[in-house]
């Protein structure tokens, strides 16, 4: 049985009471926002989504709605009558009213690879589907409010509701009040995890009465998904999840943006890091005196978070080449590895073991030449040993036909 109270003139109640009287909103002074950066606020307008770069915000039948009463993608609930109504740089909304505020929700952003064209109701549209992103992630940009240096937010102030003469005020159930006070879940469009599982927290925000917003923030979902690997998110498991740890979802408002997904956190080690690791190995290990050069195929390494070591696990020759197998470790895990090839920048110059060479040898700025019988060269001929008529073995560089360079 429901219960009525009559409450008189004056009197403070809490925020979750109705009034009977009809919302201000429509006499609200709107918020003007606009996107710095690349992406695109999302709006829909009669049955289709359209794009703008700025908005002036106000609350049209509880939602977050433009000055022709389009309301934003995601969905911007907002119930009762706020006081206030501010947007940060991330795009968090927030209303405040009886010196209370609270988050209520999120705007999302839109990126395209070519800018979308304008139709003739001033709004952008476009034919291919958007990258969706979070305000202050990248190129996506900020969301900066009119009369604001991005530091402080600006909040546009609602008109005063007239003086309450009757309230009827309903003895609600749990879950009368979770529908109507707003139990909301409005999944981020793109959420990175760390860890290796994630939690209900992670990936949406939430907003709901008493202590049930906590405890859905804790709502275990699984392990994070694969490097390089994002998971869309799955609105009918997770509703089934929260529904076997006793909760009621068919009671909540649940906003999962177009292309949502969850990917993993990673740090990336870039081709031109390997390769430099790989040349500076194959120098120290084989004595190589000339340039190398080499090209790393493929992309970039992306690795799990944590301490990252690059290790050169193997050098060897072939011909007149070198190949370096590099190894990434991760908090002391190997977790990857590339295998670079390597050649000299200029080709060596061809000696044959037992040929006779002449040998220029050269201390202190003076230099002696004398001949020499080839003994030994190195897999790559970079340098060779020499033995002269006396029987003295000296090693040099091979620097034109028939000529060795020793460096006493």
């Amino acid at each position: 049985m429901k219960l009525f109270f009559l409450v008189v003139l004056g009197a403070s109640w809490p925020a979750q009471i109705t009034n009977c009287q009809p919302p201000t909103a429509n006499r609200q002074h709107a918020l003007a926002v606009r996107v710095d950066g690349e992406g695109f606020l999302r709006l829909l307008r009669e049955g289709r989504v359209v794009y703008a770069k700025s908005a002036k915000l106000a609350v049209y039948e509880n939602r977050l709605c433009d000055q022709r009463k389009n309301p934003l993608i995601p969905t911007v609930m907002v119930s009762g009558e706020p006081e206030t109504i501010s947007v940060d740089l991330k795009g968090n909304v927030a209303i405040s009213a009886h010196g209370k505020s609270c988050n209520v929700g999120r705007i999302v952003l839109a990126l395209f690879a070519c800018t979308p064209s304008a139709d003739s109701t001033g709004y952008s549209v476009s034919p291919d589907r958007p990258k969706l992103a979070n305000p202050g992630e990248g190129e996506a940009g900020i969301i900066r409010s009119e009369g604001t240096d991005g530091q402080v937010r600006t909040t546009a102030k609602m008109a005063a509701a007239p003086a309450l003469k009757t309230v009827a005020v309903v003895a609600e159930t749990t879950q009368d009040f979770s529908k109507r006070a707003g139990t909301h879940i409005d999944f981020h469009a793109l959420s990175e995890i760390s860890n290796a599982s994630y939690t209900l927290g992670d990936i949406a925000d939430i907003r709901a009465p008493g202590d049930v917003a906590q405890r859905l923030r804790g709502v275990e979902l699984g392990e994070a998904p694969a490097l390089a690997a994002p998971l869309a998110i799955d609105r009918a498991r997770i509703i089934a999840k929260l529904r076997s740890q006793g909760f009621a979802p068919e009671n909540f408002i649940v906003t999962v943006p177009a292309g949502a997904r969850i990917a993993r956190k990673g740090q990336v080690v870039e081709r031109e890091a390997i390769l430099a690791k790989a040349i500076e190995a194959a120098k120290d290990q084989l004595g190589i005196a000339q340039k190398l050069a080499g090209i790393l195929p493929g992309k970039d390494l992306l690795l799990p978070l944590g301490a990252l070591e690059l290790v050169a696990e193997n050098v060897s020759t072939s011909g007149t080449g070198v190949s370096v197998v590099v190894a990434a470790f991760v908090d002391g895990q190997r977790v990857n590895s590339k295998t670079v090839r390597l050649t000299r920048a200029h080709s060596p110059i061809s000696v044959r073991v037992g040929a006779m060479v002449k040998v220029r040898i050269k201390l202190n700025g003076a230099t002696v030449e004398t001949t020499a019988r080839v003994k030994r060269t190195d897999a790559l001929g970079e340098t060779v040993e020499v033995e002269t008529a006396d029987g003295a073995i000296l090693s040099g560089v091979p620097t034109a036909a028939g000529i060795v360079e020793v460096q006493l």
